[in-house]
């Protein structure tokens, strides 16, 4: 029984797409970068790693990456620098939201980053502040 384990583990494991320390979710890669940090410095991290500060499409997508913060705030990809929210991949930022104060759908002055808090909402939030994680994604 444990050698059937073993090698359903690996299949898995194998089956995955996704490189170890990543997690796989509808067919993108995801990882928590845990160190405090800026938006652009966790987006460059990412950018580095070959992904991009999360976009977040759907609810379901919402949940997971939630799920991944593990109970933190995280830095998400959307940000602005001008008049509307941007999604860090360039991926259109206008269907799904889910804001915790409506008045966030339009960037405040001086909160020019997006963080999801712990019930999942997202906030307007100052860059150089940084909350104790970030999302990255690989997509493809």
């Amino acid at each position: 029984m444990q050698s059937l384990l073993l090698i359903l583990t690996v299949l898995a494991a194998v089956a995955s797409a996704c490189e170890w320390g990543w997690e796989e979710y509808n067919g993108h890669c995801y990882r928590l970068q845990s160190r405090r940090n800026t938006w652009t410095i966790h987006n460059f991290e990412c950018v580095y790693e070959g992904g991009t500060l999360t976009s977040i499409k759907s609810e379901g997508e919402n949940d997971f990456i939630r799920g991944l913060a593990g109970g933190r705030e995280v830095y998400i990809g959307g940000a602005s620098f001008g008049y509307s929210w941007e999604w860090a991949d360039h991926s259109s930022f206008y269907g799904y939201s889910n804001w915790a104060d409506q008045s966030d759908s339009y960037p405040p002055r001086g909160r020019p980053c997006i963080v999801m808090n712990p019930s999942g909402q997202w906030e307007a939030h100052c860059c150089a502040n940084p909350p104790q994680a970030a999302v990255c994604v690989r997509r493809w």
